[in-house]
């Protein structure tokens, strides 16, 4: 008896840099903007474009850890396509 495949994933862009808390609500804000007036955003790496096309619901989850003096915040936006429902917010 034979399991079902699951899905392989693949990473279609991927970035790690150190911003100015100012450059980061820069690309937080330029994201909210383009998702509120479109649905969309592209990401471009190495001359390669990305189209980024959110559904009108997505699961969000919001992560704060901390480990020594290292803290993390994450924002993670998961959505099927195949299927809809919910509301992000951020306070």
């Amino acid at each position: 008896m034979t399991q079902p495949t699951r899905p392989r994933t693949e990473v279609l862009a991927k970035s790690e840099e150190h911003q100015s808390l100012h450059q980061l609500a820069d690309l937080l804000e330029t994201i909210a903007a383009k998702l509120k007036s479109s649905g969309t955003f592209t990401l471009v790496q190495n001359g390669e474009e990305i189209p980024v096309q959110l559904p009108d619901s997505v699961k969000t989850e919001l992560e704060y850890t901390k480990k020594g003096t290292k803290h993390k915040f994450e924002i993670e936006v998961e959505w099927d396509a195949a299927k809809t429902g919910g509301k992000v917010e951020i306070r």
